[in-house]
């Protein structure tokens, strides 16, 4: 029987992302609080976790809000949210590679 394909795993990313400021800073009705977490924002098979590559710092709140779809995340459309999760992993990754190059 195939195995099911095993996450891309990065440390080094998710150390990063956890001294990055929380993404949803700026939607409106946001206010952060708890520590900043690693969310795995990118696209997954059913019942596994993301890549690390492709988490986003959010805090503790605002992680809790986006996969329980309330607070500035109430009115997402599910294609709204793919759409901003998706923004989110590109700049993280973006700046993680000017982060590593500097």
């Amino acid at each position: 029987t195939p195995r099911r394909s095993e996450r891309v795993r990065d440390l080094a990313f998710l150390a990063w992302v956890h001294a990055m400021p929380c993404s949803a800073i700026g939607l409106p009705g946001h206010v952060c609080a708890g520590g900043i977490e690693a969310d795995h924002a990118g696209e997954r098979p059913l019942g596994r976790k993301a890549d690390d590559n492709t988490t986003i710092a959010l805090c503790s709140l605002g992680h809790r809000q986006r996969t329980d779809l309330t607070g500035p995340f109430r009115e997402f459309t599910r294609a709204e949210m793919r759409s901003w999760l998706d923004a989110q992993i590109e700049r993280h990754q973006r700046d993680y590679a000017q982060h590593r190059a500097a």
